[in-house]
């Protein structure tokens, strides 16, 4: 493991959030990403690390698929995040003045799901 990685077993709960985003607007979302949103989140009260991922295969009319994958100490510090509308509000804000062109007919978040770790959940080391 990269020594400034953090494990994935240092939490009790995660938080998936998917999204599409369309053709030609990737180079946008993810610069919105990296210039501040993935660090704001990640100063939010118990929330530990993100992990990114994106889907090889592009759906049927060419948008990409994409997750982050959070990882969160625990359910209350969750709900404490998804309660806060303020927050969540201003995200919306700056989503849409960071990347004017990707409306939101552009970029689809879908219904984020959280998920919580079992005693049996093991995450291996290579």
């Amino acid at each position: 493991m990269d020594p400034g990685t953090k494990p994935l077993n240092d939490v009790q709960f995660f938080l998936v959030v998917r999204f599409w985003i369309a053709p030609g607007g990737e180079a946008q979302v993810m610069r919105w990403l990296q210039a501040g949103h993935l660090a704001e989140v990640l100063r939010q009260p118990g929330f530990r690390w993100a992990r990114r991922l994106r889907i090889a295969e592009p759906d049927a009319t060419g948008w990409s698929a994409h997750a982050i994958i959070y990882g969160i100490d625990s359910r209350a510090s969750y709900e404490k995040y998804m309660a806060n509308q303020a927050l969540h509000a201003r995200f919306a804000r700056e989503r849409r003045s960071a990347i004017p062109s990707v409306s939101s007919a552009a970029l689809r978040i879908a219904t984020s799901f959280p998920c919580h770790r079992s005693s049996s959940t093991t995450f291996g080391s290579a």
